[in-house]
């Protein structure tokens, strides 16, 4: 079975701008989710085609990494381009500012997945290329935002896998919180 993962990330995030290239142990935060959800999968990074952007790409193709850019607001344009470019059994969403992401959860929902669309709250989404493009036909403006998660939750097999102590990284108090999170690792 071919699953891609889709790791949507972007230097100007609203709420803590350049949050995904801010060290987290030695190493960028979305390094640290590349390699939380390394295994038999093809990876890349989805980012948007805003100037913004264009020095994490930089640093990206610098590192060999794989990379797509799309629409900066529409999210979920950019995983229906890679489902329709790769054309996967199972794609699977997560985002940048996840590195305490268990790749297991990754693992069980794509075991659902060829039944249809899977969603795991607070952590990720995946379906066949099918349901992707039925996620861009059905859902609205705001949804797209957000990569269809909307849209999964409410056609999903919903996985209930993410533990209360569970967080992503989205204000600079979660950025410390996570920093101490690491040393102790």
């Amino acid at each position: 079975m071919s699953v891609v993962i889709g790791i949507q990330a972007r230097t100007s995030s609203t709420r803590l701008p350049g949050k995904i290239l801010m060290d987290l142990g030695g190493k960028p935060m979305i390094e640290r989710v590349w390699d939380a959800v390394w295994g038999p999968f093809e990876r890349y990074i989805l980012t948007s085609k805003d100037p913004s952007d264009d020095d994490f790409c930089r640093c990206m193709q610098a590192h060999n990494i794989a990379h797509r850019r799309g629409s900066l607001a529409n999210v979920l344009s950019r995983y229906t381009a890679l489902a329709k470019e790769k054309r996967p059994d199972v794609l699977v969403r997560v985002c940048g500012d996840a590195p305490f992401l268990d790749r297991r959860w990754i693992f069980r929902a794509v075991d659902l997945a060829e039944a249809g669309p899977v969603f795991v709250p607070g952590a990720l989404h995946a379906g066949r290329v099918e349901d992707w493009l039925d996620c861009e036909e059905q859902c609205d403006d705001d949804d797209r935002e957000h990569a269809g998660a909307r849209w999964f939750e409410d056609r999903g097999a919903i996985l209930d896998l993410v533990p209360p102590t569970y967080f992503t990284v989205n204000t600079m108090a979660e950025m410390e919180r996570a920093r101490a999170l690491w040393e102790k690792k």
